[in-house]
């Protein structure tokens, strides 16, 4: 087997201490565990990641907050309403296939969610973001004026969190998730 570079590990590392937190929650998860979990040394962790706790957990929350909340806000600039469909379409099927992968990670979001610990605060921080871009795309590309975008564009990331927290609770509506989605921006944008 190939050894790992070192930015895999820290991805690794970071993936199974967000795992280890939706299992146990923050206070309940140590370095020893995560090093066995991660299949890297104690020292491995400290030297790359440092000894900080909270320090690791905010990394570990940013990387699960880049991998999937603003796939779809950073990348591209849509010019009308079909640019638009498409971008949130692909966007929410991100969001469904990472979720089928890392079941936890609808979990996460709703657990932290609001909440003023280091995987809350970085939720509000990329939420802010998505919902700031989202509603300047609703009211540029769709003329809604800045309150009823705003509003949208949190229906749209509240609706598509809630879709994943169902596919990832009840396997059997995997296959309409998508079609949900769909609807539902058929709804909300018009």
């Amino acid at each position: 087997m190939a050894e790992r570079s070192k930015a895999q590990k820290i991805d690794l590392v970071h993936h199974r201490l967000l795992e280890l937190i939706a299992e146990r929650g923050i206070e309940n998860v140590g370095i020893a565990e995560l090093s066995r979990r991660a299949k890297v040394s104690r020292s491995w962790i400290y030297k790359f990641l440092g000894n900080n706790r909270g320090a690791l957990i905010h990394q570990a929350a940013l990387s699960f907050g880049r991998s999937f909340a603003t796939q779809d806000v950073q990348t591209v600039q849509p010019r009308n309403k079909s640019e638009l469909v498409a971008l949130l379409r692909e966007g929410s099927e991100k969001v469904f296939s990472d979720t089928a992968r890392n079941p936890w990670i609808p979990i996460m979001y709703f657990r932290h969610w609001g909440l003023h610990d280091p995987i809350g605060l970085v939720i509000d921080q990329l939420e802010a973001t998505y919902i700031r871009t989202l509603t300047g795309w609703l009211e540029k590309i769709l003329s809604f004026k800045s309150a009823k975008a705003n509003a949208r564009a949190r229906m749209l990331l509240q609706y598509r969190m809630a879709l994943a927290y169902k596919w990832c609770r009840r396997p059997n509506v995997k296959s309409r998730a998508l079609e949900e989605s769909d609807e539902m921006l058929e709804a909300v944008l018009s």
